[in-house]
């Protein structure tokens, strides 16, 4: 079972550029706050130990505006990982109406905390994601 994970997200003034939407760059960050988040609530502190991550790229596709007083779900989940690079997707709805306003995707490479070079996704690794449940 992959864990889907997802946050509600207020649009104030500080994510919003001159023509009053949320700009792209806000969208970055929220990609990466939730996929934080996403691996905080389910990492052990043995794992958390021993690695992070580190994003290789991003990719986000624009369907419609998100506008400051707006509020936002989040979403995320990742795909099957690869040795050492796991794929996340994102999706982003207008929390009143529900309609999506982006998509998007990452891929994150697996880090060792004291080589700082990159690590293969273990069994223990993918089981913070990844369950038969």
């Amino acid at each position: 079972m992959r864990h889907e994970f997802q946050i509600i997200c207020d649009v104030e003034q500080q994510h919003v550029d001159e023509l009053m939407h949320v700009n792209n760059v806000q969208f970055v960050a929220w990609m990466q706050e939730l996929a934080s988040a996403h691996w905080r609530k389910y990492v052990t502190p043995e794992i958390h130990s021993k690695y992070y991550w580190v994003v290789q790229s991003h990719q986000i596709k624009y369907l419609k505006e998100a506008r400051l007083g707006e509020q936002l779900l989040l979403v995320t989940s990742v795909a099957e990982p690869s040795t050492f690079r796991w794929d996340r997707n994102y999706t982003f709805y207008r929390k009143q109406d529900g309609v999506l306003i982006a998509e998007a995707s990452s891929t994150w490479v697996l880090m060792d905390r004291t080589s700082r070079k990159p690590s293969i996704i273990n069994d223990s690794v993918r089981a913070v994601f990844l369950s038969n449940d």
